[in-house]
């Protein structure tokens, strides 16, 4: 698999997860903001208004404000970094999984030849660490792998793959893409679906409905 290939779906991938998060981030934000705009305005701004009308009504404008230019966008954006990281566990897995699995045994070998070749007897050891940490695979990855590590034992896959490996050549990166992707097809099959949007259709929906109420009740 050629370097520049790997590089380019590793783009994908995190541009797969900004897009998602930013679009969920940004439409929370745009969203309430207009809503609240159109609320009805219930600060009394008549001069002989007395202190306590003015705490009573002006206390639910704060409110107001803080449930829809913050609590709902925090919301929004919950739902669209769970999204995002659905999008790309989806990207990687279902739809590229020779790629996924290629990079990752690419990032492996990587890390084993940076080190003075460790003795074979630590393999195990370093394997371990390596998917404890998981310091070299940017954010996205991290988080995919770490989901699909509850259900697929990497660490041991790899150091079963690699214990007869003398040299991190590209034949052994190649073997390991394809034995990992095996033992987790067994293991896992494609039972990632493409992320629902209930969710984030039940959040507008909510938001719309208590916007309503409110300038009903206004």
């Amino acid at each position: 698999m050629k370097p520049a290939s790997l590089l380019a779906f590793a783009g994908a991938t995190t541009w797969k997860f900004v897009s998602r998060l930013s679009a969920f981030v940004i439409f929370g934000i745009v969203l309430n903001i207009i809503l609240f705009v159109l609320l009805p305005k219930s600060c009394p701004l008549a001069a002989d208004a007395t202190l306590g009308e003015k705490l009573s009504q002006c206390t639910l404008s704060v409110l107001l404000g803080v449930l829809f230019l913050v609590g709902f966008p925090i919301l929004y954006a919950i739902l669209g970094y769970k999204s995002a990281i659905q999008n790309a566990l989806y990207h990687v897995y279902v739809q590229n999984k020779d790629l996924f699995f290629n990079y990752l045994s690419e990032k492996f070998f990587t890390k084993l030849s940076n080190q003075t070749l460790e003795k074979i007897d630590n393999i195990n050891t370093f394997t371990q660490r390596f998917f404890d940490k998981l310091d070299n695979l940017p954010f996205v990855f991290r988080s995919v792998v770490r989901i699909l590590q509850k259900v697929v034992p990497f660490a041991d896959i790899v150091s079963e793959s690699v214990k007869d490996t003398s040299m991190p050549n590209l034949d052994n990166r190649q073997k390991l893409a394809a034995n990992l992707a095996h033992r987790t097809d067994a293991i896992v099959g494609e039972t990632f679906l493409e992320p629902s949007w209930t969710l984030p259709i039940i959040l507008a929906v909510a938001n719309l409905l208590l916007f309503g109420l409110v300038k009903f009740l206004g």
